[in-house]
C-alpha cells in the first residue's frame, strides 16, 4: 500500500477531526442500537420478521432510486 496520495505537497495529510470522531461514534452507536433492535425483534416473531426487514429494504432501495430519478 502507497502514501502517495497522504503527501503534504498534494494537500492531504492523516489526522482526525473532533467531528469525525463525533460521526464515527454516532455510526457505531446506530448500527449497534439497530442490530441489538433487530435481534430483540426476531426473537420474539420469528422468520416473519427477516422477511419484512428485506421487504423493507427492497421497498427502501425504489424509493432512493424513484428520489434519484
Amino acid at each position: 500500500m502507497s502514501d502517495a496520495g497522504a503527501s503534504p505537497e498534494n494537500g492531504l495529510r492523516r489526522s482526525l477531526d473532533n467531528r469525525h470522531i463525533v460521526m464515527i461514534a454516532l455510526g457505531g452507536i446506530i448500527g449497534a442500537g439497530l442490530f441489538v433492535g433487530s435481534g430483540a425483534v426476531i426473537n420474539r416473531t420469528g422468520p416473519a420478521a427477516v422477511l419484512s426487514y428485506a421487504l423493507s429494504g427492497v421497498l427502501m432501495i425504489f424509493v432512493i432510486r424513484a428520489i434519484g430519478e
